[in-house]
């Protein structure tokens, strides 16, 4: 995976870039993007892969202010927007699921 970062939304994130749908992966707490290295690869076959790191973990920025799912949120949707710039699938694992699940309920872009 590439590691690259958005400086528009704040997030670090990994990719393997292929021309299929995107996928947005979102990590659990004290872990980073790179917690999905061992299926990313596998995933890639069917999807776009984009692995986040959020707020105050791994490459992202750091800022305790925004460590809540309200800002985290307001990132991912900024990134989907900034950098993937079209409709996207969205998993999570643990309290990335609820940043995942939250996310979904704040716009039509997942």
């Amino acid at each position: 995976m590439n590691q690259k970062y958005d400086a528009h939304s704040g997030l670090n994130y990994y990719e393997i870039n292929n021309d299929r749908q995107p996928l947005v992966l979102i990590h659990a707490q004290g872990v980073d993007g790179t917690s999905y290295a061992n299926v990313s690869k596998r995933l890639s076959k069917k999807f776009h892969i984009y692995s986040i790191d959020c707020y105050g973990h791994g490459g992202s920025r750091h800022d305790p202010a925004a460590y809540n799912i309200k800002s985290i949120s307001e990132a991912v949707i900024d990134f989907i927007g900034h950098v993937i710039q079209n409709k996207v699938w969205l998993v999570g694992h643990s309290s990335g699921g609820l940043i995942a699940a939250f996310t979904a309920a704040e716009t039509d872009l997942c």
